[in-house]
């Protein structure tokens, strides 16, 4: 399915925020965190880019799905760096697995090792951005910027389970429609962390 207009001025969108906030760099962080974050938003110009270029045929490509495992898992590895850093180290070896897993599965003929990898690195790292950032915010953090990364989160984790559905074979949407909406959720999530970091 080729891109649109509209989709058009979203990755241009998506590409703008993106490539500023590598630029800028991202607040007060730890180098740490600004290298996961950075990891994060170059994928998503990268991902953009592709796209821009080769349209949406791009995401059936076991590269293009592998390094989109990059953006989730990064952006959580960032955020238990900010504000769990005592847990860090072993989310970052679980992390480096789990990409590492989505990896290796991508490759082999093993469908069920396959979703199950995807699940485990996408799954944890979607619970993270979501909800750490959410718990903080209720526990009597007032920051918008904590709520700005749960909605980025929950974009990311609708995106991510529209393509996963589609790539099983049983969409819970017309592919027509999961790609019509695929890009102003990658420009809304890319937004909300941008405003959140």
């Amino acid at each position: 399915m080729k891109t649109s207009v509209i989709d058009k001025f979203c990755l241009l969108f998506i590409l703008l925020i993106a490539s500023y906030e590598v630029v800028k760099g991202m607040g007060d962080y730890d180098n740490t965190a600004i290298l996961f974050f950075t990891i994060g938003f170059g994928v998503i110009i990268i991902a953009s880019l592709l796209i821009l270029i080769f349209n949406f045929e791009i995401l059936t490509n076991r590269f293009v799905i592998v390094a989109a495992a990059l953006i989730p898992i990064s952006f959580a590895i960032a955020i238990v760096r900010i504000f769990y850093s005592e847990y860090y180290t072993y989310y970052l070896i679980f992390g480096i697995i789990s990409f590492f897993l989505i990896l290796i599965t991508r490759f082999t003929r093993g469908k069920t090792l396959s979703i199950l990898s995807i699940i485990i690195g996408h799954g944890t790292a979607g619970l993270i951005i979501v909800f750490l950032p959410f718990i903080l915010f209720i526990s009597g953090n007032p920051k918008f910027n904590l709520l700005s990364i749960s909605m980025g989160g929950a974009l990311i984790g609708m995106g991510g389970g529209l393509l996963a559905f589609l790539k099983t074979g049983k969409p819970i949407l017309s592919e027509k429609t999961i790609f019509t909406i695929l890009l102003p959720i990658l420009f809304l999530m890319t937004l909300f962390f941008a405003l959140g970091i």
